[in-house]
């Protein structure tokens, strides 16, 4: 009787939260529901060459003894799903990306081949499936957990951690009780990012491994960065613009950690009486936002068994002048596990997606809750009368085709940067940087080597920004 009543406390404290204090408005809804159980997904956002956004899912799916590895695009929604593999033998553990060589997607996955795990990957472009392709023939190797970016393929070789740039031979990371690795997807440049567990059982920590240029010595270098200090410590994730987050254990209790993308300073969550696991970090491009006007930079999603009967998806959302928020996503009677969050991106608006695992009655599923970006365009600061003195104006034309104007005001000399940035928070080109005279000023921009989409302009002095959006059409 006792639990009872504690679970019916605990489900209306967070249905308050959900109702009262969420600053993004998530619409939850089945996004896979084909026959069987639909589990172990994975997604990629890509722009094409020719301006087009599109987000696409991959899945395992098993319907009585066949496994089946789907592929479907997301966003926009494209009824059609697309079958990568069926076999009787297991095929799992699938994974996507858009490779940049060609523009084409790529679906990887591990199947049971002789008694032994191997990778076998498929390109998927202009409605064509290639030929399969298998990756790994180690003999009597198993090669498992495979992680796949726009540059590069991660997997296990037994416990050693491999690497493969595409199209050329892999390489030894680590060597020795490796498991759990994840390559950072979003990563533009050459150099990859990967994050994974090390250690015996119950005795894990978290490391980061990276490929970069050394200029002492001339030459790309391996570097190996133990980012954990825990107990035990488990299930490392990059989300999308932020860092890494992974779960620790601490007094017997799963306790999640992630950093702050501003000061780098790492945080742990205070959970006491249950367990937080799978938690993945997702960093707004521009502050939100939210409820009484509060400002939203990022949040944590992560599933929790505080339920008791029930595992629910929850956030724990970062929130200016107030603080947290814990807020439950899900909020059904069924399983809900392993969230992943990723940016889902249209020509004339933004949302973040959280999809998850639901498992009910026997039969899992794929979900997903949807929220709009309530961006802030206007000033960050709370300075007052600060728009007498500091204006961004709309740019013209908008929508533009190739090259808009954008205008400013200054009250007094200043220095000013004024920056253009794509909806993934990265700086496509600097317009000003520099000190600025008094007055009106205008500037022009040249879209000329950027794709069709939504951009943003923000422009800053000192502690005062200001942000608008425009949208770009070829």
């Amino acid at each position: 009787m006792n639990k009872i009543i504690i679970k019916i406390l605990i489900l209306f404290a967070f249905q308050n939260v959900y109702s009262s204090v969420c600053c993004q408005e998530f619409k939850t809804s089945p996004l896979i529901t084909c026959p069987g159980n639909n589990r172990n997904f994975d997604v990629i956002s890509h722009q094409t060459y020719f301006g087009s956004i599109y987000s696409y899912i991959c899945w395992e799916n098993q319907l009585d003894s066949i496994y089946t590895i789907y592929l479907q695009q997301i966003d926009p929604l494209e009824q059609r799903i697309i079958k990568v593999i069926s076999d009787t033998i297991p095929n799992i553990n699938p994974q996507v990306a858009r490779v940049y060589q060609d523009n084409s997607i790529m679906v990887l996955w591990q199947s049971l081949i002789d008694n032994h795990w191997k990778l076998l990957y498929r390109t998927y472009k202009n409605d064509t499936l290639s030929n399969i392709v298998q990756l790994t023939n180690d003999i009597m190797a198993d090669n498992i957990s495979p992680a796949l970016s726009n540059y590069g393929i991660t997997w296990l070789r037994n416990d050693k951690l491999i690497f493969q740039e595409m199209w050329l031979p892999p390489s030894t990371i680590d060597s020795l009780n490796c498991s759990n690795p994840q390559i950072y997807k979003y990563k533009d440049w050459y150099y990859p990012l990967i994050v994974y567990e090390k250690g015996t059982e119950n005795h894990k920590q978290i490391y980061l491994a990276q490929y970069d240029f050394d200029i002492n010595q001339g030459k790309t270098v391996l570097k190996i960065d133990l980012l954990s200090n825990g107990e035990h410590c488990i299930n490392p994730s990059f989300g999308p613009l932020a860092g890494v987050s992974y779960q620790t254990k601490s007094d017997g209790i799963w306790k999640i950690v992630y950093p702050h993308h501003f000061s780098g300073e790492f945080y742990i969550s205070e959970n006491r009486t249950c367990n937080y696991e799978n938690p993945i970090m997702f960093r707004f491009p521009i502050p939100t936002r939210g409820h009484n006007e509060e400002v939203t930079d990022f949040f944590v999603a992560f599933d929790t068994d505080s339920f008791d009967v029930n595992r629910e998806i929850m956030i724990n959302i970062k929130k200016w002048p107030s603080g947290d928020s814990l807020i439950n996503i899900s909020n059904s009677p069924a399983d809900d596990k392993n969230p992943f969050v990723t940016v889902l991106n249209t020509h004339d608006s933004c949302k973040v997606g959280i999809i998850w695992e639901r498992e009910q009655g026997g039969k899992t599923d794929i979900w997903w809750a949807k929220a709009p970006f309530k961006l802030i365009y206007g000033n960050v600061t709370d300075r007052k009368n600060t728009s007498q003195t500091f204006a961004l104006r709309q740019n013209y034309p908008n929508p533009f085709n190739s090259k808009t104007i954008i205008s400013y005001e200054l009250g007094k000399s200043a220095f000013v940067n004024l920056s253009i940035y794509n909806v993934n928070g990265q700086v496509i080109e600097t317009l000003v940087n520099g000190y600025v005279k008094s007055g009106v000023h205008s500037i022009e921009w040249t879209a000329n080597n950027v794709s069709s989409g939504l951009y943003f302009y923000k422009i800053s002095s000192g502690n005062i920004i200001k942000i608008k959006k425009c949208l770009l059409i070829k």
